[in-house]
């Protein structure tokens, strides 16, 4: 396997940890993540329609791709400090804001955003029942890569106290997991299949988005309380930024779908270039 990958998915990110906080600030990232930081620059430029819109990327797109890439890197850097020093590491590396659920069913949603692996500590200190739900990947067959994606799955396990859980057929297993008291931690902004339910969300940022529908009908339709979430990095000190809104707990699918949505518009609004999935609206 190349020298890049190894230094972008194994040295960089272990050296990061080891020097804490603001490392991902001063290092340079790889070149593929600076690669993919344009990429994302671009396209959030494209999806502006209106040059008046308040909310539209910065003009110079190059601090744009740049915080994008550090985003990248923080997200394995997070990894790697995790992997040392588990839920331990929650005050160096984070701070939160907002409550998290200590006890009873929970759904806890958030976006392809930021850098959240810390996020999934202090959900799993507060409710000593939470898991977090996932979609399996084929293999990579760039080995650092594959690597990576193994140490992530078993950090998470290993704050959580409980095995991640794949998508594909765990409806019923989230229900049972829901009826026992356990809490499910699950992105919402996961691309649309053809054989999957889906629904629009009427953003301000976006536009209409397709997301799927299912967890918000299952969290409807059980009356578990749904809390959003999202993570950033605070540029003075590099410390991983959770916030948490107040849980809803309702019947009504259509009042969890307009806080998703505007929920989603507040992220952008924050920092756009905190958004990974920007290239995937071309």
């Amino acid at each position: 396997m190349s020298v890049r990958s190894w230094w972008a998915y194994r040295a960089l990110p272990a050296l990061a940890a080891r020097l804490g906080p603001r490392a991902e600030s001063w290092l340079p990232p790889p070149s593929g993540d600076v690669q993919a930081g344009a990429l994302a620059a671009k396209a959030a430029a494209a999806a502006v329609k209106d040059e008046r819109d308040s909310a539209a990327p910065e003009a110079d797109p190059a601090p744009f791709a740049m915080r994008q890439a550090r985003y990248l890197l923080a997200d394995r850097v997070d990894v790697y400090a995790m992997t040392a020093v588990g839920a331990a590491g929650l005050t160096r590396w984070a701070r939160i804001e907002g409550d998290l659920p200590k006890r009873g069913a929970y759904l806890a949603l958030t976006l392809h955003y930021g850098a959240g692996m810390w996020a999934h500590a202090a959900f799993g200190e507060a409710h000593r029942a939470s898991r977090w739900l996932y979609a399996p990947v084929a293999p990579p067959a760039d080995r650092w890569m594959a690597w990576l994606i193994q140490r992530r799955l078993e950090a998470l396990q290993r704050v959580m106290g409980h095995a991640p859980l794949p998508t594909g057929g765990s409806a019923s297993q989230i229900v049972r997991w829901w009826q026992s008291g356990g809490g499910v931690m699950a992105l919402y902004d996961v691309p649309v299949h053809g054989h999957r339910r889906c629904v629009r969300l009427n953003t301000r940022r976006l536009g209409p988005v397709f997301i799927p529908l299912g967890l918000f009908q299952m969290a409807a339709q059980n009356r578990v309380p749904v809390y959003f979430y999202r993570c950033w990095i605070s540029a003075p000190d590099g410390l991983r930024r959770v916030r948490i809104a107040p849980p809803l707990c309702t019947d009504d699918i259509g009042v969890l779908l307009r806080h998703a949505a505007a929920w989603w518009d507040e992220a952008l609004d924050h920092d756009a270039a905190a958004w990974h999935f920007w290239p995937g609206l071309s």
